[in-house]
């Protein structure tokens, strides 16, 4: 999901995109966001899990670096 949101953000970097680019824009940042939230949940709901918070972790970096 990660490399989707990546490719949506170079789509809205296209000149030829035009008007079309903000609606992208908003639609990556969105799911950016809401992955964002579901692994702070998870990774705040494993405790009991060390590896588990961890590798939440891992996803959330590598989603704000797509």
């Amino acid at each position: 999901m990660a490399a989707d949101i990546g490719e949506l953000e170079r789509i809205a970097a296209d000149p030829l995109i035009g008007d079309g680019a903000e609606p992208l824009r908003a639609l990556a940042e969105g799911l950016r966001s809401t992955m964002e939230d579901q692994f702070d949940g998870m990774a705040a709901q494993s405790a009991v899990f060390p590896w588990w918070e961890a590798r939440c972790r891992d996803v959330q970096q590598a989603i704000r670096q797509s």
